[in-house]
């Protein structure tokens, strides 16, 4: 959302590029900020810990895509940022504000639906981390089959 890494450039940078410069675009379906919280205390540029990014500021970024967005007449879906645990990005202090972050999406009515792919794809034993059959071994991305059982989760009413 706020955070650009890895040669990416963060959404809110993108966001005139990548949705309003395209034509008809009724839907965003919003699965964003893993980077945000895995990143947070931490500078890739850099390579130092720092204080970095917070909940708020993703949150803020939320807000003001989905401002954008609606100014537009664009609906936005949101969806919870996916479990870690077993990642390079798991500590107590980033699922602390994984948790934050999810409440918000949740709970806020920011969004116009929600769409549950983290439950889609949560393991059934630790809601914390992946299920081992539905991620690519780096306990971060959901592989094949978890992008599968992410697809499945969509309510397709959602686009009538």
């Amino acid at each position: 959302i706020v955070t650009d890494g890895g040669g990416n450039y963060n959404a809110l940078s993108r966001f005139d590029r990548d949705v309003l410069s395209l034509p008809n675009v009724g839907y965003i379906v919003m699965l964003e900020g893993i980077n945000d919280v895995g990143h947070a205390g931490y500078n890739p540029a850099t390579q130092t810990t720092e204080t970095s990014v917070t909940a708020d500021d993703v949150i803020s970024g939320y807000k003001q895509i989905i401002a954008r967005a609606h100014e537009h007449g664009i609906k936005v879906y949101g969806a919870e940022v996916l479990p870690f645990k077993g990642a390079k990005y798991d500590s107590a202090e980033h699922d602390s504000m994984r948790a934050a972050i999810n409440t918000w999406i949740r709970t806020s009515g920011a969004f116009d639906a929600l769409i549950d792919f983290k439950d889609a794809v949560a393991d059934p034993a630790d809601a914390l981390q992946l299920n081992p059959a539905l991620e690519r071994g780096d306990h971060l991305h959901p592989n094949n089959d978890g992008e599968r059982a992410m697809g499945a989760a969509i309510d397709l009413q959602l686009f009538k």
